[in-house]
C-alpha cells in the first residue's frame, strides 16, 4: 500500500526574480515481504519521505540568469524481520536527512543562443535489508537485517541551445560529469 503526493506553487515576475517555484512532496508506503519459498520468515515495515523544494532565477545583468535551488529530504524506514515459532527476531529503523543545493547561471545572448552551467547534488536514502537464513540455524539478533547508507550524487552540467532558420530547426547539447558516493 503506498500514498504519494506532490504540491508545487510557481511564480514569475517578483522583482529581480524572473521565475520560480516552491513545493512539498510526501511519499508513504507499507511492505510486507514473504519468503514463499521455505516459509523462513517474513519482513514488514514502512517506508515515508517528505521533501521540501524551491528554485528561482534572478536576472543579474542583461541577459544573464542565476538559478538558485534547494530541496530538504528527510527519509525513514523501519522493518521488522520475523520467523515462524521464534516471532520477531529483529528491529531497526533508520532516518537519513540530506540538504541538496542547485546552482547555475545562463546566459541568452540573442533569442536563439542559450548558453549555461548547472551544479546539483542528488540523494537516495540509506535503507534496511534483511537475510532471512543470517544467524541461521540460531537466529541471532542483529543478523537478519542490516542498515545500509545513503547514496549521494554531485552533478554538473553545461549545456548550449541554438534556433536556427527563424526556429524551424532546434540545436541542442549537453556535457554531464557525475560523481556517485557510496552507491548502494
Amino acid at each position: 500500500e503506498s500514498f504519494t503526493s506532490d504540491t508545487t506553487v510557481s511564480f514569475t515576475d517578483l522583482g529581480p526574480v524572473s521565475r520560480g517555484f516552491i513545493g512539498l512532496t510526501y511519499e508513504r508506503e507499507s511492505e510486507n515481504i514473504e519468503d514463499t519459498v521455505a516459509f523462513l520468515g517474513t519482513a514488514k515495515g514502512l517506508v515515508e519521505n517528505i521533501g521540501f523544494f524551491g528554485e528561482v532565477e534572478v536576472d543579474v545583468l542583461d541577459d544573464v540568469y542565476l538559478v538558485l535551488g534547494a530541496r530538504y529530504e528527510i527519509d525513514s524506514r523501519e522493518r521488522d524481520v520475523s520467523v515462524p515459532l521464534l516471532g520477531v527476531v529483529d528491529s531497526l529503523d533508520v532516518t537519513n536527512e540530506a540538504f541538496l543545493p542547485k546552482l547555475g547561471i545562463r546566459y541568452a545572448p540573442t533569442e536563439d543562443l542559450l548558453f549555461g552551467y548547472t551544479y546539483t547534488e542528488g540523494f537516495r536514502g540509506g535503507g534496511l535489508d534483511f537475510n532471512i537464513f543470517a544467524g541461521a540455524p540460531f537466529f541471532i539478533p542483529g543478523a537478519p537485517a542490516a542498515a545500509f547508507e545513503s547514496e549521494t550524487l554531485s552533478q554538473h552540467e553545461a549545456f548550449a541551445k541554438a534556433s536556427l532558420f527563424d526556429d524551424q530547426v532546434t540545436l541542442e547539447g549537453s556535457l554531464y560529469r557525475y560523481v556517485i558516493n557510496d552507491p548502494q
